[in-house]
């Protein structure tokens, strides 16, 4: 028994013919069936992949997100730049401040920043059993965390992951 409107026999649910109570159990039901769908359906959509970048001789590996807002091109070549962490590259060995960059201008969550970018020599992308290298693949150093969790650290343009499928 669940209160004087409502009853739970076996498996199925008697209620009083009250037009309110129905009205507000289908409402509850409703809510609680489009917060578990909406959670559900997020965790699902972000999509990451394992990514080894080598630079100046040096590897690193990290987790990149997969992100479809990430449009930053170079100018010149037209070609997609992975945005990467700074200070773990930077931590890992990867660069230096002797290294010759090209800044661009981009938009980011913050504002208009300048990031400086350098040409890794490879990139392998890793998605379960398949993989990818990629040579020459132009890296924009943010110097900003880009993921408060730490749950990824660099940001891979959707047209390089697709080179996967």
């Amino acid at each position: 028994m669940l209160s004087n409107d409502m009853l739970i026999t076996g498996s199925v649910l008697y209620f009083d013919g009250r037009v309110r109570s129905v009205f507000l159990f289908i409402a509850a039901a409703a809510l609680i069936t489009y917060a578990v769908l909406r959670a559900v359906r997020h965790k699902s959509d972000i999509k990451t992949c394992d990514m080894v970048i080598s630079i100046n001789g040096n590897s690193q590996p990290l987790c990149a997100l997969i992100d479809t807002g990430n449009s930053l091109r170079e100018p010149l070549s037209d070609e997609p730049i992975i945005v990467c962490d700074k200070q773990l590259l930077d931590s890992g060995g990867l660069i230096s401040e002797k290294e010759d960059y090209l800044y661009i201008n981009c938009a980011s969550v913050s504002g208009e920043i300048e990031i400086p970018c350098l040409r890794a020599e490879k990139i392998r992308l890793i998605q379960g059993k398949k993989e990818i290298n990629l040579d020459n693949v132009w890296i924009g150093l943010s110097p900003r965390t880009l993921s408060e969790d730490g749950s990824y650290s660099a940001l891979l343009p959707p047209e390089l992951y697709n080179c996967m499928k």
